[in-house]
C-alpha cells in the first residue's frame, strides 16, 4: 500500500471511532516512521508473505555466485522456516531471532541447543550430499542473508504471525462478483459487494473433507496441483 493511502486509510477507521491495535504492512520503508510518529499506540507488525519474499529473492542472487550454487535446493526450505518461526515465538521477539539465526545449523546439519532439537524435528527431504559445509562460500552466502542487520530488526514485527492470504482470497472472489473492467451503478456495486461477501463467508466456514468408508476412513482428502508460478507439486486440503 501507497503512503498516502495507507493514512487515508487509517484516518477513515479512526475516524468511526473504531480502536486500532495491530496494523500489518509491507517494509516500506516511509510507512514505519509514520507508524511510530503517528500511531505510536498501535502494534506495527510485517506481513509475513513479503518478508519470507525478500528473504527468497536474496538467495537465488547470492547462489548464482561462484561456488554457492549448493544454495539452490536451500531455497524454499529457508522461506518456510520464516513462517515457522513467526508461527511458534509465541510474540517473543528474542526466541523468534533465536530460531531463525538456528537455520545456519540447521542447513549445516548441526545440531546445538533446544532451539536447534526442536528444528530438527521437523520434517525434510535433503540428501546427505545437499548440507552445506561451514565455512563454504555457499554457507557463507546463507550467513550474509541470514545475519544481515535490517533483516534481523524487521523480523521482530513478525511475532504476531500476520498475513493477508484470507484478503487476497476474498478480493478474488469479489472479481467474480466484480469484474474490473466493467462499469457498475451504485446500487449494482452494493449488491455485488453483498453478494461476494456472503459467498466467501460460506466458503471460509467449511470443514475439510475426510474419507467416509474405506481403510482411509476418517483421514483428510488433499488434491495434487501445480501453480505455474512455483512451479511445485503442492497438497490442497478439499474442502
Amino acid at each position: 500500500m501507497e503512503r498516502e493511502g495507507f493514512k487515508r486509510c487509517m484516518e477513515n477507521i479512526q475516524g468511526k471511532g473504531a480502536k486500532v491495535n495491530v496494523v500489518a504492512t509491507d517494509r516500506h520503508v516511509s510507512i514505519k516512521p509514520d507508524m511510530k510518529r503517528i500511531y505510536p499506540d498501535v502494534d506495527h507488525q510485517f506481513e509475513v508473505c513479503h518478508l519470507a519474499k525478500s528473504v527468497t529473492k536474496k538467495r537465488p542472487e547470492k547462489a548464482k555466485k561462484k561456488d554457492c550454487s549448493d544454495l539452490f535446493p536451500w531455497i524454499k526450505s529457508v522461506s518456510n522456516h520464516l513462517w515457522w518461526c513467526a508461527d511458534t515465538c509465541n510474540g517473543d521477539k528474542e526466541l523468534l531471532q533465536e530460531k531463525w539465526k538456528s537455520i545456519v545449523h540447521h542447513t549445516a546439519n548441526i545440531i546445538t541447543g533446544t532451539v536447534q532439537n526442536s528444528i530438527m524435528n521437523i520434517p525434510t527431504h535433503q540428501s546427505q550430499e545437499m548440507w552445506l559445509r561451514p565455512g563454504s562460500p555457499a554457507h557463507e552466502a546463507l550467513n550474509e542473508v541470514v545475519f544481515d542487520q535490517n533483516l534481523l530488526k524487521d523480523i521482530q514485527q513478525l511475532t504476531l504471525s500476520c498475513h493477508t492470504g484470507s484478503l487476497e482470497v476474498y478480493h478474488s472472489v469479489q472479481t467474480k462478483y466484480l469484474p474490473k473492467r466493467q462499469h457498475f451503478w451504485y446500487r449494482g456495486m452494493v449488491a455485488r459487494t453483498q453478494l461476494a461477501t456472503l459467498d466467501h463467508n460460506a466458503s471460509t466456514s467449511r470443514d475439510l473433507a475426510t474419507a467416509s468408508r474405506g481403510e482411509n476412513k476418517g483421514e483428510l482428502h488433499f488434491k495434487v496441483v501445480f501453480p505455474k508460478r512455483s512451479k511445485e507439486w503442492i497438497a490442497k486440503p478439499i474442502m
